[in-house]
């Protein structure tokens, strides 16, 4: 598909560069985003259910279509670290990321680059950004949707195995122009919550599609995988710097805040950025000083936490997730337990976002992202404290 083909380029071109009294802000007070307000719809009576056992990998074949009918193949492995590999046509090459060194890698027809220090994982510039195409977080967001009944997930099979079928519509994205997508229409496997078919829209015609043409879970582990390219060329810093959670706080200048998550998830790592770059639509937000992210892992799950000063003027943060032109569906919630109590928090649970939920109080933005749902979301917010 043209579209995400294009987007893929982009991200080749970039990586080939050198790759507590809380205001809360509505979503687009400084932009162009709009905060749809989210509005709970019927329930099922079939709750999602979690392996018992955390997946540790899942690695297989995918295509991707565009609008014209053209079809790109691709290679994916994916292990419970954060390390992974995606093998694509020679034109459009591959990305790899090593957790064991921290270093991301990608490799073409005429570009090899290598990156280091990335952030553990968003709103800030992290490992994956080269895998969006494969989307997750939407397979988050569906076992999230189907764990609370939600009449938008249906049970069904693909390739022979248990999966959830999910359909949502969305106001396009105002700046993309023609063509841009308001639906999605997604299976995702059951077992690892990954994203097995997805099927992007624009008044009703195909114009993205990926499929999943064989998932094979825990295979045998390839360290030796997770890295391409010529490993002579010298890697960009982008500036996190991972440290020991007691040295945190002498790092960053300030004490960030951190969940008691539970529910299988432990600590990965911590990094911190002395200078990170600006997040939110079009890197609107201030960037006042350095900025701390936390990563929690259950097999292929991930959960980041992410503390940052606000600087002079609250008023001026969007939602560090956010995209420019998207509409996100979003809620506030009042915060009632925890070192943020009494203030009150945005959630976005949207098929174009990840899972996530922020706060904007006079001192600190907080962040929680990921394979969380929103009960997930909310447990992490109530029970934030000083790390």
């Amino acid at each position: 598909m043209r579209r995400v083909l294009t987007l893929i380029l982009a991200v080749v071109l970039l990586v080939g560069a050198g790759f507590a009294a809380a205001t809360v802000l509505p979503i687009g007070s400084d932009d162009d985003s709009v905060t749809v307000p989210q509005t709970p719809g019927p329930t099922t009576s079939q709750p999602a259910e979690r392996p018992a056992a955390p997946v540790k990998g899942v690695e297989g074949d995918l295509s991707v279509t565009d609008a014209d009918g053209v079809v790109h193949a691709w290679k994916f492995l994916f292990a419970d670290d954060g390390s992974y590999r995606l093998d694509g046509p020679p034109e459009l090459g591959g990305f790899a990321y090593d957790a064991r060194t921290g270093t991301a890698t990608a490799d073409g027809d005429g570009f090899s680059s290598r990156q280091r220090d990335l952030a553990p994982g968003p709103p800030d510039p992290d490992p994956e950004n080269p895998a969006f195409f494969v989307d997750r977080p939407l397979g988050w967001l569906v076992r999230g949707l189907a764990g609370a009944g939600d009449a938008s997930i249906t049970r069904d099979t693909f390739l022979g195995r248990p999966a959830w079928r999910y359909q949502a519509t969305f106001p396009p994205n105002k700046l993309a122009g023609p063509g841009a997508p308001d639906e999605v229409r997604a299976v995702v496997d059951q077992q690892t919550a990954f994203p097995v078919s997805i099927t992007r829209l624009a008044g009703g015609n195909v114009v993205e599609a990926l499929t999943v043409e064989r998932l094979v879970v825990d295979p045998p582990p390839h360290p030796e995988r997770f890295v391409l390219g010529n490993e002579t060329v010298a890697a960009t810093d982008e500036g996190w710097e991972r440290v020991q959670q007691p040295e945190v706080a002498g790092r960053a200048g300030f004490r960030p805040l951190v969940p008691d998550l539970g529910d299988g998830f432990v600590f990965d790592e911590v990094a911190v950025a002395s200078k990170p770059g600006q997040t939110g639509p079009e890197g609107s937000n201030p960037n006042p000083g350095p900025a701390v992210s936390f990563s929690y892992r259950r097999g292929l799950d991930q959960v980041t936490v992410t503390t940052r000063q606000t600087g002079p003027d609250p008023q001026a943060w969007a939602d560090p997730f956010g995209g420019e032109g998207m509409s996100l569906r979003s809620e506030d919630v009042a915060v009632t337990k925890g070192a943020l109590a009494g203030s009150t928090a945005r959630i976005v649970l949207d098929a174009q976002s990840v899972p996530h939920a922020f706060i904007v109080s006079n001192r600190l933005v907080v962040t929680v992202g990921g394979a969380l749902d929103r009960a997930g979301l909310v447990a992490a917010l109530e029970s934030l404290h000083e790390a």
